[in-house]
């Protein structure tokens, strides 16, 4: 999902991740795509991040199953993590071994504040279901709370496991969430 007025959370996330990896090795850090046990800290190494980002789908599944991250690594989660809770929590609980963490949650304004007039309906991407809402007014205030539940939710999560969390919105300039992060982070 995203509105008209912004980019797409799947842009948004691919230059993310790219900037990220041109941060870490400009630090010395060794970096690959998930999967891809091709690290390393030259220009190659972000040439191959860069490739395996233009051939990924733009609506990539889930998190992983069961992940071993090696020793004194880390990864880095960037998504808009709106699964439901237990399926996230779940999936973060399979990332075993010694290494750290970072997530990065990215979400279309609308997506926080509902600012939707009149009747909405809602559909699910690639899925037959959805839901009509007469008046979406009447419930926005409940889901207003209910996606700062799930940001509290995530926030939560990521502390548990001593993981850097930030929210990147899309009507927001990339360039300020990684001053954020890079804040956050050194």
């Amino acid at each position: 999902f995203h509105s008209s007025a912004y980019p797409p959370k799947s842009e948004c996330a691919k230059i993310l991740t790219l900037a990220i990896a041109i941060l870490m090795t400009h630090s010395g850090e060794e970096v690959a795509m998930f999967g891809n046990r091709r690290k390393g800290r030259s220009e190659s190494a972000l040439q191959r991040i860069e490739s395996d980002l233009l051939g990924k789908p733009d609506d990539t599944a889930t998190l992983p199953q069961h992940v071993s991250l090696p020793k004194n690594s880390g990864i880095v989660l960037i998504g808009d993590f709106l699964e439901a809770p237990e399926t996230i929590e779940k999936n973060f609980l399979s990332f075993t071994g010694h290494g750290g963490g970072m997530v990065i949650q990215i979400l279309d304004p609308a997506e926080i504040e509902l600012p939707y007039d009149g009747r909405i309906i809602f559909e699910e991407p690639g899925a037959q279901q959805h839901e009509t809402i007469g008046n979406v007014t009447s419930i926005r205030e409940a889901y207003k709370q209910r996606i700062a539940e799930h940001l509290r939710f995530m926030e939560n999560l990521c502390r548990s496991r001593d993981w850097p969390y930030f929210l990147h919105r899309t009507d927001r300039a990339i360039r300020d969430t990684l001053l954020h992060i890079w804040m956050e982070t050194e």
